[in-house]
């Protein structure tokens, strides 16, 4: 399925629909990411989806699954500050996240988010908490309906009065081609009593798969208006060279705007700009210059504003192209002069890749608007993250502000029948509160049981008799991982426990 391709209107949208909500999960992306201002930047603000984050490379390495076992993202937390915890289903879809904030001396529930899949793993259901107290109460609630394909036709959004569940702002309808392209995209208000039309956009495709034609429509109350066309260009190896917008006048479109890719002779964008059409003529406005490393990773990103430096990015990689480092630089129109304003440091473990996770991330999670920028799924997770830290610059030095573990556990999703069931044995209740019993496919009366808090400390060891249940009395409620040992033969995974 392709994404529609939009440019104002898609980057208001998405700020819109994300302002009435607070999406538990995505407080790592907001924090453990810092997010930076764009300011007055039209092609970090309207253009950066469209710009280079995976480059290409003639000698790019292969990275391989290196192990069977999947890695599930479990926990990210920072000591003292924040955590997100999360569950899956036996499919590896995230249908539970609860976010943490620390509060004198203990770990305070905040927001929690849940969700639902079709059969073919399609979000049908989100639903939003908050901790009120001693318990939790509804917020906001996200319907999807998807097609046989699975992809999304209808979207709407509601809001929890204290009593019942009331239509609110949003309701989004989208259709699709017969190649499953997105071909038209609907959005309406609730305006009290009813929904009432708002903007459309239509979009048209290649070929070979590339949209080509995307025009915006605003509602008038009675019908659709033309309101912008935007045409795109690609060069023979599919990569978009340039858009052309225009604002229809009434009469006819009027070219306004024009964004432009530029490739070196490895297939990587060197350079984009941003021009106006003014006076018959195309008046550059805007730059932003690329610099790769041998590998093709991207380096360095400079944004200038009439060939003054107004923005800078810097990345280094290591030998696996992790990106370790990623800087950001602010410059003054004034003198040019460039301030560190923050950075991030990754850890990697490199025995496990992106092929290898169960994240609760999805693509929807890191589009580019004007809040999180260039947020690269794959390129964050090319290996098994492990810690990020965040620092702030003052000018001259760089300032840490906050640090995030990541907590995984082994999972083998293949013929796993349901939540509880782990490689060769069940697990129930799970969540549990005060007691926990495992129950062996194979033959195994008595087994060793160790259980691990999320800092590895040992926390429980006893002997353990199969499908006999195992108090768990002494432990307080979070996240924990067993190892069961019985003949040689050791099984572990991840147990949650809760109050």
């Amino acid at each position: 399925m392709k994404k529609i391709i939009t440019l104002l209107s898609a980057a208001l949208l998405t700020l819109s629909l994300s302002a009435q909500k607070v999406d538990p999960h995505k407080q790592f992306l907001g924090k453990a990411l810092v997010k930076r201002t764009s300011g007055e930047s039209i092609l970090l603000n309207e253009y950066y989806k469209y710009l280079p984050r995976k480059q290409k490379s003639s000698d790019e390495l292969q990275f391989k699954n290196t192990s069977a076992l999947k890695q599930q993202l479990d926990m990210v937390y920072s000591a003292d500050q924040d955590k997100d915890e999360y569950s899956y289903d036996s499919k590896g879809n995230l249908i539970e996240d609860i976010y943490y904030e620390w509060y004198d001396m203990q770990w305070e529930r905040i927001a929690k988010s849940e969700y639902t899949y079709d059969e073919k793993g399609a979000k049908t259901l989100n639903t939003d908490f908050n901790w009120d107290v001693d318990q939790w109460v509804n917020s906001m609630k996200y319907e999807y309906t998807n097609d046989s394909d699975g992809n999304r036709t209808a979207s709407l959004t509601y809001m929890w009065n204290g009593s019942n569940w009331e239509n609110t702002e949003a309701k989004e309808e989208f259709s699709y081609d017969d190649k499953g392209n997105l071909s038209e995209y609907i959005l309406a208000y609730w305006m009290g009593d009813q929904y009432m039309n708002f903007e459309k956009i239509e979009s048209s495709y290649d070929d070979r798969g590339n949209q080509d034609l995307s025009i915006e429509y605003d509602w008038d109350g009675a019908q659709w208006l033309k309101s912008n066309k935007s045409d795109f260009v690609y060069n023979d190896n599919d990569d978009l060279s340039s858009i052309v917008t225009s604002e229809w006048d009434g009469d006819g479109w009027i070219t306004s705007e024009m964004f432009q890719n530029f490739f070196n002779n490895e297939g990587s964008v060197s350079r984009s700009e941003y021009s106006l059409w003014e006076e018959e003529q195309w008046i550059r406005y805007e730059t932003m210059n690329y610099t790769y490393d041998s590998r093709g990773n991207l380096t360095l990103t400079d944004v200038n504003l009439f060939d003054i430096i107004i923005y800078r990015e810097e990345s280094v990689y290591d030998e696996q192209d992790n990106r370790t480092e990623y800087s950001f630089f602010e410059g003054s129109f004034e003198t040019g002069q460039l301030e560190n304003i923050w950075k991030t440091e990754s850890d990697y473990d490199n025995s496990f890749s992106f092929e290898d996770l169960i994240l609760p991330f999805t693509s929807d999670d890191f589009e580019s608007n004007d809040e999180d920028m260039g947020l690269d799924l794959e390129l964050m997770f090319k290996h098994k993250l492990i810690r990020l830290v965040n620092y702030e610059g003052d000018g001259e030095n760089w300032i840490m502000d906050s640090e995030y573990t990541l907590v995984y556990s082994e999972q083998n999703i293949t013929g796993i029948e349901d939540l509880n069931r782990e490689d060769g044995i069940y697990i129930y209740p799970n969540p549990a509160s005060d007691q926990v019993t495992f129950t062996f496919e194979a033959e195994v009366d008595r087994f060793q049981v160790e259980i691990f808090d999320i800092e590895g400390k040992m926390v429980l060891s006893q002997l353990g008799q199969n499908n006999k249940a195992i108090s768990l009395e002494s432990l307080s409620e979070g996240i924990y991982f067993y190892r069961l040992e019985s003949a040689g033969t050791i099984l572990s995974g991840k147990l949650i426990v809760k109050d």
